[in-house]
């Protein structure tokens, strides 16, 4: 019989970029330094204001032979962080897909590590892992604060071993660190994507999405990324707070109220009037929030 070489997985690495061009260079030359040989490298850019693009066009002639394929996808205007992951996606060849936002840092064995997981859980579709968080600026609070979030996260996700209770636990709050998650492209695809209705937060409807339709998020227990936590950080943005509350008003109180006024909310310049649109929301879906944050509550216990 003949030894047939098996080529292991194309993995897409996909660098998402807004308005990236202090840190991307270290994104790019991290997803460089991989490990893992078979891999394209796909950016996909929301309209940067800055020199984004011409840094990473740049960086791509000079080391596109590194990759199976390089692509850089850019739109004409700024649209929100879940199209543009979705164009990422639509664009990736890789059986597996791993975004990575461009001032985020792969751990040069990140990808070797997932397909490591994944030979040993071989139906698996959605991995995340633990995250080093990091940053400069005046947010060491706030990155104290993330560290905590990600340590009692990953204990209640290690801690529902099926795709139900993950569910559950994904109603109470988000437990994956977007940076550290990979995907199946196939599951990715059947799930229809990210919610493009949630502009600026793409992770947390979709793991919703994901476990209520079966899928376990599987978890590996090291630090395979480095998470930014800075100044410029959308999670320290005065727009976070809005995108979390429409999270919950679709995907946990289901308001029916969200579907006539989406369309009414400019979530990428949140001025005086989103706001009060978002106030609309919250004050019709009080029941349902006292509900949701009493059994939060109770989790803790």
């Amino acid at each position: 019989m003949n030894n047939v070489e098996i080529q292991p997985p194309l993995v897409s690495i996909i660098v998402v970029t807004y308005n990236s061009s202090q840190f991307v260079l270290e994104t790019l030359e991290s997803a460089k330094a991989q490990t893992y040989q078979n891999i394209e490298l796909i950016v996909t850019d929301d309209c940067s204001k800055d020199n984004t693009v011409e840094i990473c066009r740049n960086w791509i002639v000079e080391n596109k032979n590194r990759f199976v394929r390089t692509e850089l996808n850019t739109f004409e205007k700024n649209t929100g962080i879940s199209s543009n992951c979705n164009r990422g996606f639509h664009a990736a060849k890789g059986e597996w897909v791993k975004p990575i936002a461009g001032d985020d840092i792969l751990v040069p064995n990140c990808i070797f590590k997932f397909m490591e997981q994944i030979r040993f859980h071989h139906n698996a579709s959605f991995l995340c892992s633990d995250a080093e968080i990091f940053g400069d600026g005046d947010y060491t609070g706030k990155r104290e604060t993330n560290r905590k979030w990600l340590d009692n996260s990953i204990n209640r996700l290690k801690s529902k071993t099926t795709s139900k209770a993950q569910y559950r636990e994904f109603k109470m709050k988000n437990m994956v660190c977007a940076s550290s998650a990979i995907y199946k492209l196939s599951a990715f695809n059947s799930l229809g994507g990210f919610d493009e209705e949630i502009k600026l937060i793409e992770d947390y409807p979709f793991w919703i999405k994901a476990t209520k339709n079966g899928y376990h998020v599987i978890y590996v227990n090291e630090k395979l990324v480095r998470y930014r936590v800075d100044d410029d950080s959308v999670q320290t943005s005065s727009s976070y707070p809005l995108a979390f509350e429409l999270v919950l008003q679709k995907y946990i109180f289901k308001n029916i109220l969200f579907s006539l006024m989406i369309n009414s909310i400019d979530q990428l310049n949140i001025n005086r009037k989103n706001k009060i649109i978002c106030n609309i929301l919250k004050y019709s879906s009080m029941p349902q929030r006292l509900i949701w944050k009493s059994r939060n509550i109770m989790a803790q216990f």
